[in-house]
């Protein structure tokens, strides 16, 4: 950028930029992406990501829209985060997740975990699975699916290479115990053991 801030930009992500003299507004549209801010104390550099703000002067920090909910990974510095009119502070080495229907989640972050982000994986431990094929769909034509929404509240814990979008869901239908079956130019997933009778219709 033109301050020297730099914005990597993960698969399928968006970005739209509005400098001025008061402030460095950035909105992210869709997707993930890191931000290497630039210190400058008079004009401060603002995410928004849907309903959320993030706020920072000079560090390194990820913001990521998935599925509903937003998340904050601070791998350098300090971030201000705002929604619905309540600030949290997010540190170096922590993550901030907020999501529209349930509380706050905040935890720390691995050591290695700004390195795993720039070779695309995703080190997830008990992440709902909503939020994994979220990920994983950024990177893959043939887009994941659930058989049955309720699904994508399974807790989800390993580490996937996303770029290998067929791996690593073929690691993760294992680890649950589902079946993929593809269907045109999607793939659902849902129990092995589901009988024609509870089946349910397809939903996105």
């Amino acid at each position: 950028m033109s301050d020297k801030s730099v914005i990597t930009l993960a698969a399928d992500t968006g970005v739209s930029v509005r400098y001025s003299r008061a402030a460095r507004d950035v909105a992210l549209n869709k997707g993930d992406a890191v931000f290497d801010v630039a210190e400058d104390a008079k004009r401060p550099f603002r995410v928004q990501a849907g309903d959320t703000q993030v706020t920072a002067v000079g560090t390194t920090f990820e913001v990521e829209l998935v599925s509903d909910a937003v998340q904050v990974r601070v791998f350098d510095g300090v971030v201000r985060v705002n929604r619905d009119g309540a600030e949290r502070r997010v540190g170096k080495g922590e993550w901030l997740m907020l999501a529209a229907d349930r509380a706050p989640v905040q935890g720390r972050l691995g050591p290695d975990s700004y390195q795993a982000w720039r070779s695309d994986w995703l080190d997830a431990d008990a992440l709902p699975l909503k939020y994994v094929i979220a990920r994983l769909n950024r990177y893959t034509l043939q887009s994941v699916a659930l058989h049955d929404a309720a699904l994508g509240e399974l807790k989800v814990s390993g580490r996937f290479k996303l770029d290998r979008p067929a791996e690593s869901l073929a690691m993760i239908a294992a680890l649950l115990d589902m079946r993929t079956d593809p269907d045109g130019r999607k793939v659902y997933l849902s129990p092995r053991q589901t009988s024609p009778e509870g089946a349910r219709g397809p939903t996105t």
